[in-house]
């Protein structure tokens, strides 16, 4: 249960409610009215008196007792999962306390951060605000946490050239956002690729996995080299793709894993290249099972050349980061 309070900034020592003796004779006076307690959360969803909250989010709870009796102590009582903790006492002389002058009014600002650790727990804290006459008056909030988003792996502008540009390389590895030319490919880097550029009469601008045939005849061609992909590289990872429907504006505004998974929706990629690409088009990808089977969207930045010389075509990947 220590660990519950971790990250609350209470600055605040364990004491006890003080309570006033009565100066009073033979009758006794009547006790003031009793306190009453006012929280307000911020940082997080809050509806009444449960709040949800993400890791990583923090909430800080405003505690306002207001008492006749004057303001003593706030108790705060922390539980996890119904079993509750250590409470910590707050008195009216610690430095976390503003005091009205009179000392009828408390104000108590704490924080709490969730982390990892508090993710699919139930978390409450019970304010209770004690007056001089140890009356008392409570509030408590609940919490539920959800993990945090995992992040989408996002590579912008990657400039890819076509099969007889001889400045760009052809070959992208989604992984590390390299991009490799024909021979060094070949030679060490055929097992990293996910797939590569190429033009052609028909296909026109298109991104295709190392064992589509019709790569493998751009590449021939343009080498002079029989069967450049399809007999010669070593690896040749059978990436998958698919067109899909989003807008340019969509794909920017995907940001982690759960809206890419929606984005690239419930039917598989499984053609072999997507073809007569230009700008502002996105599809999707999925890696061959050895490099991973992850999932990807590419949104198409610009195209441009005029030859075989200097055709290119610049992506953005947004791509599912590899388990830890």
């Amino acid at each position: 249960m220590k660990k519950l309070f971790r990250n609350l900034l209470f600055f605040s020592a364990i004491g006890s409610v003080a309570i006033l003796a009565s100066c009073g004779g033979d009758e006794e006076e009547p006790l003031p009215t009793a306190p009453s307690i006012e929280v307000e959360v911020e940082g997080v969803e809050v509806s009444g008196s449960a709040i949800s909250a993400v890791e990583g989010e923090t909430a800080t709870f405003t505690v306002v007792v207001t008492a006749e009796g004057l303001f003593n102590t706030l108790k705060i009582v922390p539980s996890v999962d119904g079993v509750a903790g250590t409470a910590q006492f707050i008195g009216k002389d610690e430095a976390a306390v503003t005091l009205t002058e009179e000392g009828t009014v408390g104000t108590v600002v704490v924080t709490y951060e969730f982390d990892a650790e508090d993710v699919g727990k139930e978390l409450s804290w019970e304010f209770v605000g004690v007056d001089d006459e140890a009356q008392e008056a409570s509030k408590t909030f609940t919490a539920t946490v959800e993990a945090a988003p995992v992040e989408v792996v996002v590579y912008t502008e990657t400039l890819i050239g076509g099969q007889s540009n001889a400045t760009l390389g052809s070959f992208y590895d989604a992984e590390e956002n390299k991009v490799y030319k024909y021979a060094e490919t070949r030679e060490t880097h055929s097992a990293s690729v996910d797939f590569l550029f190429f033009y052609g009469d028909t296909n026109k601008y298109a991104i295709a996995a190392m064992d589509d045939a019709d790569a493998n005849t751009a590449f021939s061609s343009a080498l002079n080299v029989t069967n450049a992909l399809s007999a010669i590289m070593p690896t040749k990872n059978a990436t998958k793709f698919k067109v899909t429907a989003l807008t340019a504006a969509q794909f920017d505004a995907i940001g982690d894993v759960d809206a890419l998974a929606s984005a690239y929706g419930e039917v598989a990629a499984d053609a072999s290249k997507v073809n007569n690409l230009e700008a502002g088009k996105v599809f999707a990808f999925v890696q061959a099972s050895a490099r991973g089977s992850k999932k990807g969207l590419v949104k198409v930045v610009k195209t441009d050349g005029t030859s075989g010389t200097n055709r290119s075509i610049t992506v953005t990947v947004k791509i599912e980061p590899s388990e830890d």
